[in-house]
């Protein structure tokens, strides 16, 4: 046991970070044994711990014990993405014993169920509004960070609900493991979403001049992209958490341009800026390439503590509400 790796772990990022040394070092057995000294200091990550484990005692060459922990957690009800158990180079010594399949079945039937089970779209409206019958509200749509739940957009984004908007979170059905949803997949992303808005469409009374898209983090990026291809007829969007955006994007918003976007459309990007931060995020230079698209586009920085207290957010998403509506 290298003793460097296990003493003064305070954090489940420095737990991470030390289990991925030894493993590019090809000491697997230490860092298996690391992982579960630390790991129960950690209950919120017991998930990525469990998996972790199993693809460490894989690579060791216990396969029998590798089973027996996928077993294990998956009897607590818990689930990964297929892809994830299939394509990691970790478990590829598990794919040629026939429990293996077995327990992917186990898992794939886990999955179904949960995805049944979870409600996709989260709403929070003002009291006695929004609804057949009442005036109609306008409607935002929000979008979760790679790796979160509807639930958790629900809360950050709850301010709009404050100032008479309707707030539609809605959840990817593209799922890592439980309770971690992402967007990789665009085109995926997009017709999830367009699914859910005609729902919320049906179930309420909303004001469709008046709509906006919205996310945070990943969920930010692709709310920027389905307003800009208009995939959704949305007057503005906002996005929150995006820190830099992907090195792709500058090419991509020149295509959309060159095919003609809608000046019609509002934005406002919010980020994280660490104090006496000067390096550029790329985020400037996106508003300034869609105000010269013809976008009207504002850049906010928040105290990049903000991620770690959404209640900071507050004033910054009113603030975007009114500048996009």
């Amino acid at each position: 046991m290298h003793l460097k790796h296990v003493m003064n772990i305070i954090t489940f990022e420095e737990l991470q970070t030390r289990v991925r040394e030894l493993f590019l070092e090809g000491e697997y057995e230490t860092a298996l044994t690391l992982a579960e000294q630390e790991g129960d200091r950690f209950p919120e990550y017991t998930h990525l711990l469990y998996f972790w484990r199993i693809a460490l005692t894989a690579r060791s060459g216990d396969i029998p014990r590798a089973l027996r922990l996928l077993r294990e957690v998956l009897e607590t009800g818990f689930w990964y993405s297929d892809a994830l158990l299939r394509e990691s180079a970790s478990l590829r010594p598990l794919q040629a014993e026939p429990e293996f399949e077995e327990l992917l079945k186990l898992n794939a039937g886990m999955r179904q169920k949960d995805l049944r089970d979870h409600m996709p779209v989260l709403t929070l409206r003002p009291e006695g509004k929004c609804q057949a019958g009442g005036g109609p509200c306008p409607l935002l749509i929000a979008l979760h960070e790679n790796g979160e739940t509807a639930r958790e957009a629900l809360e950050f984004w709850q301010p709009a609900a404050s100032e008479g908007w309707l707030v539609a979170a809605v959840q990817s059905s593209q799922g890592l493991w439980r309770d971690a949803y992402v967007w990789e997949d665009r085109q995926t992303a997009a017709r999830d979403v367009q699914k859910y808005f005609d729902q919320i469409r049906e179930q309420y009374h909303i004001d469709e001049r008046r709509v906006v898209i919205a996310g945070y983090g990943a969920g930010g990026e692709l709310a920027l992209w389905l307003a800009l291809t208009k995939t959704l007829p949305a007057i503005g969007f906002i996005t929150a958490g995006l820190n830099r955006l992907p090195v792709q994007a500058p090419q991509e918003l020149e295509e959309l341009n060159a095919s003609g976007l809608d000046d019609s459309l509002r934005g406002y990007l919010i980020y994280g800026q660490e104090e006496n931060e000067t390096g550029d995020t790329g985020l400037e230079a996106i508003g300034e390439a869609l105000q010269r698209a013809g976008i009207p586009c504002e850049v906010e920085a928040v105290p990049l503590a903000a991620a770690e207290i959404p209640s900071l957010y507050e004033s910054s998403i009113l603030r975007a509400l009114e500048f996009v509506a």
